[in-house]
C-alpha cells in the first residue's frame, strides 16, 4: 500500500507536471499564433508598401523617359532653329550685299545721266547764246 501510495503521489505528480507543461505549451503556442499574427499583418502592410514603391517607382521612371523625350525633342528643335537663323542670317548678309552692289549701279547710273542731261542741256543753251540767263541759273541748280 505504501508503494501504491508513493505510485499515486507520483502519477498525481507527473500528471499535474503534465498539466503544467500542457498549460505552458498553450500559453506558448497562443504567443506563437499571437507573433505569426503580428508578423503576418507586417508583412502584408510591407508588401503592400514595396508594391506602392513599385508602382511609384514605375511612374517615375515613365515621367523620367518623358521628360528625357521632351528634352531631347526641345534640344532638336533648338538646333533647327539655330540652324535656321544662320541661314536667314547669311541670306540676309547676301541680299544686303547684293543690295549694296545695286545700289552703287544704280547710283552710277543716276550719275550717268544726270551728265549726259547735264551735257544735253549745256548743248542746247550753248546753241541759243540767248538764253544766257537760263544757262547761268541752270549751271547754279545743277552744281
Amino acid at each position: 500500500t505504501e508503494t501504491c501510495m508513493r505510485s499515486e503521489l507520483e502519477n498525481e505528480m507527473l500528471a499535474l507536471e503534465l498539466v503544467n507543461d500542457r498549460v505552458r505549451l498553450k500559453s506558448n503556442l497562443d504567443q506563437a499564433d499571437e507573433r505569426i499574427e503580428k508578423l503576418t499583418r507586417e508583412l502584408q502592410a510591407t508588401r503592400s508598401i514595396v508594391k506602392e514603391s513599385e508602382q511609384h517607382t514605375f511612374r517615375l521612371n515613365e515621367e523620367s523617359e518623358n521628360i528625357r523625350d521632351a528634352f531631347r525633342r526641345t534640344c532638336d528643335e533648338l538646333q533647327q532653329t539655330q540652324k535656321i537663323v544662320t541661314e536667314y542670317k547669311q541670306i540676309c548678309s547676301q541680299l544686303n550685299d547684293q543690295l549694296d552692289k545695286q545700289k552703287e549701279r544704280y547710283n552710277n547710273k543716276i550719275e550717268t545721266i544726270q551728265v549726259d542731261i547735264i551735257d544735253f542741256f549745256l548743248e542746247i543753251f550753248a546753241k541759243n547764246t540767248t538764253n544766257d540767263q537760263y544757262l547761268f541759273t541752270f549751271k547754279k541748280t545743277i552744281a
